[in-house]
């Protein structure tokens, strides 16, 4: 027994499918089309953002080279000025030590100098030395060539000086047989004197000549020793 299976069909509105499909559509593109009016505001404010930054950029780059230049104008004359003042200092330190080496070369020359004025001071020394016991013991500058009994020694300017202080004056009256007048004479007589270290008691007599070099010394020795003993004469 066969069975019968009744014929169905479907209707489809192409019209309503169609204007749907539209609707769609539209609602589509109006999407897209505002989704891309809002990513070219997005294009363009970022546009005008990077042209702002690349302007910023540049001006600032440029900025950044004319400090760069403006640097390297300074660093150039201030270098330049360094290397001015170290050639300077280097020109003063060369005349320094050149100063420094002829200073060195006086000081030792002057060392040199003061060993030997050291050396010509002490001869000189040892030479005053010498001669303290070879100075008259009155004036203290003329060499003794006069000494007396007791050992002391005079010039004979300070010691004959000294015998005329104690000397006194003895006035005598001669007739003078040409002239039929008597005439007057003051004659000095020298008696003792003490010595004027140890006071011992001095005459003319007691006072010899001291040899200490010398030719003319020597020459008027016999006239000095024969005055001496006139001297003496006279006062015994």
């Amino acid at each position: 027994m066969t069975m019968s299976v009744p014929e169905t069909r479907s209707y489809v509105d192409t019209d309503t499918c169609l204007e749907n499909i539209a609707a769609d559509v539209a609602d589509e593109h109006h999407t897209v089309t505002a989704a891309l009016r809002s990513s070219q505001k997005t294009y363009e404010m970022l546009s005008s953002r990077c042209a702002r930054l690349r302007n910023a950029f540049r001006k600032r780059e440029e900025e950044l080279k004319k400090k760069e230049e403006e640097l390297k104008t300074t660093a150039l004359v201030d270098l330049e000025k360094f290397r001015e003042t170290a050639a300077r200092w280097q020109r003063k330190v060369t005349s320094a030590n050149k100063r420094r080496d002829k200073m060195k070369a006086q000081l030792d020359k002057a060392k040199q100098d003061n060993g030997k004025l050291e050396a010509e001071l002490r001869a000189k020394d040892a030479r005053l030395e010498q001669r303290k016991h070879l100075t008259c013991n009155i004036c203290l500058e003329k060499d003794k060539d006069r000494v007396t009994k007791c050992g002391h020694g005079f010039c004979a300017s300070c010691i004959g000086r000294y015998f005329d202080i104690g000397a006194r004056e003895v006035t005598t009256f001669t007739w003078n047989e040409d002239m039929n007048r008597m005439i007057e004479s003051v004659d000095r007589i020298i008696k003792s004197v003490p010595c004027p270290i140890c006071r011992t008691v001095l005459r003319p007599r007691h006072v010899w000549k001291v040899y200490l070099g010398g030719e003319e010394s020597g020459e008027n020795e016999s006239e000095d020793q024969t005055g001496e003993d006139e001297s003496d004469n006279g006062t015994e």
